[in-house]
């Protein structure tokens, strides 16, 4: 399986391409001024529209999108893009809870140490907005270069 699909990586395929919905969805609904269709979204995202589908039932059942019914209807974001952690797309994307416990004590000493990898990036997640996402500027989050200067002075 390649690396950027196994079940260990923590934004794998449905996290990242949740976030890119999301994000386009804003994007075109500002550019137009009204709801974006979903087949729009899916061919700009270069998607199949199912994938996008299900993706987007995710996102309006965790009161991220809602639809828009009508001739000019179609999805359109729910919240403003400052109010929507990164995390919380994320968190819908997965559920709340993406890990299993295991049998054995060696498995579930390291799955502890995963949940705690889980943990920090969804507290690092939980500092990004959706906007920070869309106007490219993760670099001048507080809360990003401050967890990124933390974990790089944090004691072995």
């Amino acid at each position: 399986m390649e690396r950027s699909k196994r079940k260990t990586d923590f934004l794998t395929e449905p996290g990242f391409f949740s976030l890119a919905v999301l994000v386009e969805i804003i994007r075109q609904t500002e550019d137009k001024g009204a709801a974006v269709p979903l087949s729009t979204v899916a061919r700009k995202l270069g998607m199949s529209l199912s994938y996008a589908e299900k993706l987007a039932v995710i996102l309006r059942r965790e009161g991220l999108v809602k639809t828009v019914r009508g001739v000019r209807g179609g999805f359109a974001p729910a919240k403003a893009p400052q109010d929507i952690p990164a995390a919380a797309v994320v968190r819908a994307a997965y559920g709340h809870s993406i890990l299993r416990e295991s049998g054995t004590d060696s498995m579930r000493k390291v799955q502890k140490l995963r949940a705690h990898l889980h943990n920090l990036n969804y507290l690092y997640l939980d500092k990004i907005t959706v906007a920070d996402i869309i106007a490219d500027q993760l670099d001048q989050n507080p809360h990003v270069g401050l967890l990124t200067a933390i974990l790089r002075e944090a004691p072995r």
